[in-house]
């Protein structure tokens, strides 16, 4: 999977953008895009007609469980959160897996 990552960057010089990418999850209230993801959140929490299956990876070193557990209260038509072995990247680490249970998922709420 390494060499579909790497594609689009000829070399490290290209890497700037992703690397940054984490250093702009706001992180406090005055960060910039604090106010935006507080509003998204509480969009989240009026979102009560259309069932959520949240999965998420059990050995999510960047956002952990709990992040989803909590992710999956807000959300009035979630399910509890499921979590799948895996990390941060669930589409790699078990995707026949998650493929399974989402199939599953639309059928019993369908």
């Amino acid at each position: 999977m390494g060499a579909a990552y790497d594609a689009p960057f000829p070399d490290a010089g290209y890497h700037g953008g992703p690397l940054a990418l984490p250093l702009l999850v706001p992180t406090s209230d005055d960060f910039p895009g604090a106010a935006e993801q507080m509003q998204a959140l509480a969009r989240l929490e009026s979102w009560d007609t259309t069932p959520v299956l949240p999965l998420w990876g059990a050995k999510d070193q960047i956002l952990p469980p709990r992040v989803g557990e909590r992710l999956s209260e807000l959300i009035p038509s979630a399910l509890p959160c499921e979590t799948v072995e895996g990390s941060h990247f669930l589409q790699e680490d078990a995707g026949e897996q998650i493929g399974r249970r989402i199939a599953s998922f639309i059928a019993e709420t369908s």
